[in-house]
């Protein structure tokens, strides 16, 4: 469950689910982001085969404390509006942002957290859009886990009225991520066929603690040197691809 690292209890204007730290901003710990979260997990020796990172569907909204400071780590009044479908004040659907988009909410790229946001009045949503999804399948593949999990389909815009992306654009980002990355089925079962075992080697990361000008404590990873080991292609990624595969030809 790679997400709510920020939501309506943050102070600032920030993601759920970001899959890099906010290096550029001494007010975030570094320690919230998923891309921190899995390194810790491998750094520690859990067994690559046993990871699935979380993806989220789900947008994190704030009211703004100035409609005219709207980036990330913009200050806030508290959590965003209940919406119409969620009716949960924070925390707002996918097709609720592509509706917002929809009424003229301006959208905007956060390249360094690899997450999108929009705002409107004084509203304010960070979500993971299609890209978003790309560069987590991505990422979970360059660190060799097991594969990719996804909460929740509701969340998506399941009936594609929404976000003119089609039904489960979401969903369907992911898929598409992994069946660019994943071996071809006739590949995979040669793979699992000869070996059933994979490696469970900790990347050789050290952690120094810090203490930042905010008084926030947090552990910085530095690599020793050993690098990421190359994508293991075990069973359960195999097995949502056929997944996904068979379910999205319905």
């Amino acid at each position: 469950m790679a997400y709510d690292f920020h939501g309506p209890w943050s102070h600032v204007t920030s993601f759920s689910a970001p899959l890099f730290s906010r290096i550029s901003n001494p007010r975030f710990n570094t320690q919230l982001s998923q891309a921190w979260a899995v390194d810790r997990w491998i750094s520690g020796g859990a067994p690559r085969n046993k990871l699935i990172m979380g993806l989220t569907s789900t947008a994190t909204s704030f009211t703004l404390s100035n409609r005219t400071l709207n980036d990330v780590g913009s200050p806030v009044d508290g959590p965003g509006k209940a919406g119409p479908y969620l009716a949960n004040k924070g925390h707002v659907t996918y097709y609720r942002v592509c509706e917002m988009i929809k009424n003229n909410a301006i959208q905007r790229w956060d390249y360094e957290q690899k997450m999108a946001y929009a705002y409107l009045d004084d509203q304010w949503v960070g979500y993971g859009n299609q890209t978003s999804m790309k560069e987590k399948v991505r990422f979970a593949y360059s660190r060799g886990i097991a594969g990719v999990m996804f909460w929740t389909l509701d969340q998506d815009d399941f009936l594609g009225h929404y976000c003119n992306k089609g039904e489960y654009p979401l969903l369907t980002a992911i898929y598409n991520a992994i069946n660019e990355l994943a071996p071809t089925q006739s590949q995979f079962v040669d793979d699992v066929s000869t070996s059933t075992t994979h490696s469970t080697t900790p990347i050789d990361f050290s952690l120094h603690h810090r203490t930042n000008k905010n008084g926030i404590n947090f552990y910085k990873m530095v690599d020793n040197g050993s690098g990421i080991l190359g994508f293991s292609h075990v069973l359960l990624l195999f097995c949502l691809k056929l997944f996904l595969l068979s379910w999205l030809n319905k």
